[in-house]
């Protein structure tokens, strides 16, 4: 299948707006000029046209060494050689392009991947002053470190983050008060790789005339309260033996814990918001969050509907999958890879709105995903700011396009329409403060899964509850970041 992706999408996917300070110029790092490449005379790829600004910069043989979490986690950011697997192969060349051009040696030092000691490694290698570390990765909920002025500040590095491999869910939510110590970026992988998405069989949808489900997307019809109309009337004891467990059929099939989460987001509903200064202020307690809340969980408890816990999703969800046994089933897009050999054809849509006046699908992505900082120990932040630029934006010319268009469209993609649907699934990717931060939200994130598990709703009296608690966490969040800002 031909690859084409249209500028006009890849600037849906995540743009950003950040408006931006420029830093005063370092020792260490060249002059940089604003030449324009010669037009080109042959077709040129619109990734490969989008300019880093950073063509001249150099950095004379520095070493960037990036603290990243090891296994599968380390392999979005350094491969020690060309294996033949078109991702593995695009990072290494994506690397030697940057070191090659940037005059740099990018150095990885792994760590473990248990997302519990992110912290801790993060607060030893600031408060032991290790300056080698030019750029730390963790996954999201490292974000509880806001406050701490543990990093330099992303917006004093003269980086245009409206260019397209930058996050803009988090430059706009990670910004407070001016201050944007964390930031997600092409640079990762994790982030489409944890996107949250529906599948759909296509041999159960004709079976039970359900229509075209990507005209319901396109219609922008494809609600939650559709969800529940098509998923509801669907089950079957299929080994009749009088009890409904992983052998029977079922409308949808789900994991309780991100998925559930992902309602929040996919409807639009924003935990917390800035207030007029840039200070995070709590939203949680609306009539909508109530609403989307109670639809979520009549949807949990209907008799179409099996759910389970999330740490059983490639054990017992994906197999029932794959032997037909779900109308619809909410996972991972990396799941995706796990379908190829899968007999029956299958479909890939995005969560559904909250209704139709919503206008756009969102979703979010499994909290694994990537949030960079610079520690305010570097040697040289400046160079860990250009160079992670520069490798975000290689990454988006060469790595994404590796795992999505060959590994996700032309080797698991079915049918153009999920083509169609990526792009849309990609270009919605969203969040709020009230996804990422645990311990400065008192778990908000998690009511609600909490409620699907216990088959007891209580939001509406829980939430308002939380409200003045939450509050005065963020306040003291932001009193910090105040006071990081005054220096």
């Amino acid at each position: 299948m031909k690859r084409s992706i249209s500028l006009f999408l890849a600037l849906l996917m995540l743009l950003s707006s950040a408006a931006c300070s420029a830093p005063e110029d370092t020792d260490s790092r060249a002059e940089t000029t604003s030449a324009e490449a010669d037009a080109e005379t042959e077709p040129v790829d619109p990734r490969e046209a989008i300019s880093d600004g950073l063509e001249n910069v150099t950095y004379n043989g520095s070493t960037y060494t990036l603290y990243c979490r090891e296994g599968s986690f380390g392999e979005n950011y350094f491969v020690k050689e060309e294996t033949g697997d078109v991702v593995d192969d695009a990072v290494y060349k994506r690397n030697l392009t940057v070191e090659e051009r940037m005059k740099v040696e990018i150095v990885p030092s792994y760590r473990t991947d248990d997302r519990g000691t992110n912290l801790t490694f993060l607060d030893q290698t600031i408060h032991s002053g290790d300056s080698t570390c030019s750029l730390y990765e963790g996954d999201a909920m490292i974000l509880d470190a806001m406050g701490q002025n543990y990093g330099y500040n992303w917006l004093d590095f003269g980086i245009d983050f409206s260019k397209p491999w930058w996050s803009q869910a988090s430059v706009e939510c990670q910004n407070i008060g001016g201050k944007l110590e964390f930031v997600t970026s092409d640079y990762d992988l994790t982030v489409y790789k944890g996107l949250c998405v529906v599948f759909f069989n296509k041999k159960l949808v004709g079976d039970n005339n359900l229509g075209d489900m990507y005209e319901l997307v396109r219609q922008g019809k494809w609600t939650l309260d559709k969800v529940a109309e098509l998923s509801a009337n669907i089950k079957d004891d299929l080994n009749g033996d009088s009890k409904f467990d992983e052998n029977d059929l079922y409308g949808l099939i789900s994991g309780n814990g991100n998925m559930i989460d992902n309602f929040v987001v996919s409807s639009d509903i924003k935990m917390i918001i800035n207030d007029e200064e840039g200070y995070p202020k709590f939203n949680y307690n609306t009539e909508k969050a109530v609403a989307m809340c109670e639809k979520v969980f009549n949807l949990s408890q209907a008799d179409g509907v099996y759910m389970i816990d999330e740490g059983k999703t490639s054990a017992i969800l994906e197999p029932m999958f794959m032997n037909n046994k779900a109308l619809f089933f909410t996972t991972l897009l990396n799941s995706a890879t796990a379908f190829r050999d899968m007999d029956t054809d299958f479909g890939i849509i995005p969560y559904p709105k909250y209704d139709e006046a919503q206008k756009d699908y969102k979703t979010f992505s499994k909290a694994g995903f990537a949030a960079l900082i610079i520690p305010s120990c570097t040697a040289d932040p400046q160079m860990s700011a250009d160079v992670t630029t520069v490798l975000s934006a290689e990454s988006y010319k060469k790595v994404v396009p590796a795992y999505y268009d060959i590994t996700l469209k032309t080797k698991t993609s079915r049918d153009n329409d999920s083509e169609e649907m990526l792009d849309i699934i990609r270009a919605g990717f969203d969040y709020d403060l009230g996804m990422v931060l645990l311990d400065n939200t008192g778990y908000i994130m998690t009511m609600l899964r909490g409620y699907v598990s216990s088959g007891n709703f209580k939001f509406a009296s829980d939430i308002a509850k939380k409200e003045k608690q939450v509050q005065k966490m963020l306040d003291k969040l932001s009193e910090n970041i105040r006071e990081g800002l005054a220096g």
